[in-house]
């Protein structure tokens, strides 16, 4: 999904089969998107059945997303949110700014399209945009005997509106199949700086409860709290901070997660018990780390540093972390903008930089693609940067020697397709 605020492309969302993506390392994939709600003719009058035709056809916010089966049919369904307006950019689109859009995945459906008013619990008057995810954390025991029902989890981008914490509204229809609607809402505690990170994981194992994950930065400092049902309503079960210390490329060393932080969470390495994926903030150079599920829970900021480091846990890797001093940029380029993750694993010269370059805030997404109970990571950009809408997946395997735990299966585009929605380097979200 297109993600940088002022923009000229209307929003879009594309489905992408990934599971039938070639293996090949670091060829991209040409795609052609099973669902595009921007296209000509239904999708775009899906879009508008929530949103209004002007919000389809010229809001420049963005859209962020995310995915599940609400109606329990077994077709996965599409959740959309609006993302925040560029500053100065009068507010044109009213009561759409306010929606939550689901989309049926369901050719057959019974319903089309469905939505979430926000109006009351974040003010008729918020324009910043939302964070959106799913996940079945309203139950507090049984998670593995009873299906789950997924709710749809909503947190504000911006801390201007009447509520900054994370709304959690129960879809759930009366039969299976039908229309999702809004029947309750519940909420964390109000939270302190701008959110950005949101996520739903398992932490201790199946059988225990799906807890809420959200990140919030202020005054360089970013914190991740986790929340868990209680008789009481969602409370704080554990908190730390996100702090890690690389070089900028001239000698000097920054926090990359200082100003914010993506969240993500998947089971990685098939043992049933999901890990928190965090991806750096804007100026973060393109970093993330993984945090396995008991330090998440426990909150300990020794055994957290200790996972956010280079070289010394479980999921840590010598080939994730910083900038590489040696790497000699094209002509052109500043040579201290120098090499980052995904330039790495890109294996050919990068483009000149454009925006914010590989400084962009960094998008993570988890999917189990394979079928070999392990999840894959999807990381990409969400701001103007100059990857060309680049899609890396990187897989994760048990390994004593860190060079060896992490692998890059694959670079893709997210590519226009003849449309104006999909310029490349304007930024993805990911669902």
């Amino acid at each position: 999904l297109p993600a940088s605020p002022g923009v000229v492309n209307p929003p879009a969302a594309r489905f992408y089969n990934i599971g039938d993506l070639a293996e090949a390392d670091l060829e991209p994939v040409d795609l052609s998107p099973s669902m595009n709600v921007s296209a000509t003719g239904i999708g775009n009058e899906n879009l508008a059945a929530v949103y209004g035709m002007d919000f389809a056809q010229n809001f420049t916010g963005g859209l962020r997303v995310a995915k599940a089966d609400l109606d329990g049919d077994g077709y996965t369904d599409l959740i959309t949110a609006p993302g925040p307006l560029a500053t100065g950019l009068a507010n044109t689109f009213g009561e759409s700014l306010l929606k939550v859009g689901i989309f049926n995945g369901n050719p057959a459906g019974e319903w089309t399209t469905a939505s979430i008013d926000l109006s009351s619990e974040f003010g008729e008057d918020y324009t910043g945009g939302f964070l959106v995810a799913v996940g079945d954390v309203e139950r507090t025991t049984g998670l593995s005997s009873v299906a789950a029902i997924d709710q749809v989890l909503i947190a504000p981008s911006a801390s201007t509106g009447l509520f900054n914490g994370v709304a959690v509204y129960n879809v759930a229809p009366t039969e299976r199949g039908g229309k999702p609607t809004p029947v309750d809402v519940t909420t964390t505690e109000t939270l302190a700086g701008t959110i950005t990170g949101l996520t739903t994981g398992a932490f201790a194992g199946p059988d225990d409860q799906m807890s809420i994950g959200v990140a919030t930065t202020a005054n360089g400092v970013t914190t991740v709290g986790i929340y868990n049902n209680s008789l009481s309503g969602f409370q704080q079960q554990s908190s730390f901070t996100a702090t890690l210390a690389l070089n900028e490329g001239d000698g000097a060393e920054a926090n990359v997660f200082r100003n914010g932080a993506s969240l993500e969470a998947a089971d990685l390495n098939g043992d049933f018990v999901d890990e928190l994926v965090v991806g750096s903030g804007f100026m973060g150079m393109s970093n993330f780390r993984v945090i396995a599920g008991p330090a998440v829970i426990a909150g300990n900021q020794v055994q957290i540093n200790n996972a956010l480091g280079t070289n010394t846990a479980p999921f840590s890797s010598i080939m994730i972390g910083g900038r590489f001093n040696n790497f000699v940029p094209p002509p052109g380029v500043d040579p201290a903008q120098q090499q980052t993750n995904l330039d790495f694993y890109l294996n050919e010269p990068v483009p000149p930089f454009t925006g914010l370059g590989f400084n962009a805030p960094l998008v993570v997404q988890a999917i189990e693609s394979d079928g070999d109970g392990s999840a894959e990571i999807l990381v990409t950009f969400s701001g103007i940067n100059s990857t060309g809408n680049l899609i890396k997946r990187f897989s994760f395997v048990d390994d004593v020697n860190p060079a060896d735990r992490w692998s890059v299966l694959q670079g893709l585009r997210a590519t226009d397709l003849g449309t104006d929605t999909f310029h490349l380097g304007e930024g993805l979200w990911l669902g």
